[in-house]
């Protein structure tokens, strides 16, 4: 997310990742077909597009289902506000204002849908063929991101993990692959157990979440495995892991960074 989205973009983002990193919910018949991170960035690119405007501060509204259409109200620092609507039925994206006719700048996030799509028929599918042996890849995934310079051994850094095991719920990992994990300088915790402290999307820095997601099955037989991490309002993002298996256990064959803000 570009810097010039303003503050309040960022702790939209900090309250969307703590939703993403502590809730428990099932899944959701679609629509909408977008995440709310992926309506988020839409609708601030097309804001961005608007003519004469600069800085913006965005505020989502969600998902409109009595009119199908993802609602983000925008307040540029000069001049008046306006709202970018998607509709994910046209893939239409329209940045308007009140009393004017037409968009004042537009987007199209078809393919997205599309992506979105396909992607729900995949979790679908790893609900009810996960792959083996998900203890392993959990580790094998937080084993990648402990720093390869260790840190000050004291004071120990925090991280709160939580998984999703295909059956569509954010849960803690087992005790099992919490007890088989202890990297050096780090307590590896639970992410039930993660402090809740008011006003966490606007603190820069705080402790660190990671949330990883349930493995998607790829037609070459590997998995996508995407995992977010979040520890402030400026220090949060995504990364997609390709991971194979074989009698050895998982590896990761390569990464995609989906973004950083």
């Amino acid at each position: 997310m570009n810097a010039t989205t303003g503050s309040r973009a960022s702790v939209q983002l900090g309250v969307l990742l703590l939703g993403v990193l502590t809730a428990a919910p099932a899944f959701a018949e679609p629509p909408p077909w977008l995440s709310p991170m992926d309506a988020l960035s839409a609708s601030s690119a097309v804001a961005r597009q608007v003519s004469g405007v600069r800085d913006v501060i965005v505020s989502p509204q969600g998902y409109d289902a009595g009119i199908g259409q993802w609602i983000t109200l925008v307040r540029p620092g000069d001049g008046e506000g306006f709202i970018v609507t998607i509709d994910e039925n046209t893939g239409e994206v329209c940045a308007r204002y009140e009393h004017r006719d037409g968009c004042a700048a537009t987007g199209n996030v078809s393919e997205q849908v599309l992506k979105a799509k396909t992607i729900a028929k995949a979790r679908e599918e790893a609900g009810r063929h996960p792959p083996a042996d998900l203890p392993s890849l959990w580790i094998a995934v937080l084993s990648d991101l402990v720093p390869k310079v260790p840190g000050p051994s004291t004071p120990k850094s925090r991280w709160y993990v939580t998984v999703n095991a295909g059956d569509g719920k954010t849960v803690d990992p087992p005790a099992a692959v919490l007890s088989r994990f202890h990297p050096d300088g780090i307590d590896v915790l639970p992410g039930s157990k993660a402090p809740k402290p008011a006003g966490a999307a606007d603190t820069p820095n705080g402790p660190m979440h990671y949330h990883i997601d349930v493995p998607l099955r790829r037609p070459d037989g590997n998995y996508d495995v995407t995992y977010v991490y979040y520890c402030g309002r400026l220090c949060a993002g995504s990364t997609t892991l390709v991971m194979s298996r074989d009698a050895a256990g998982w590896h990761i064959v390569s990464r995609l960074t989906n973004w950083v803000s």
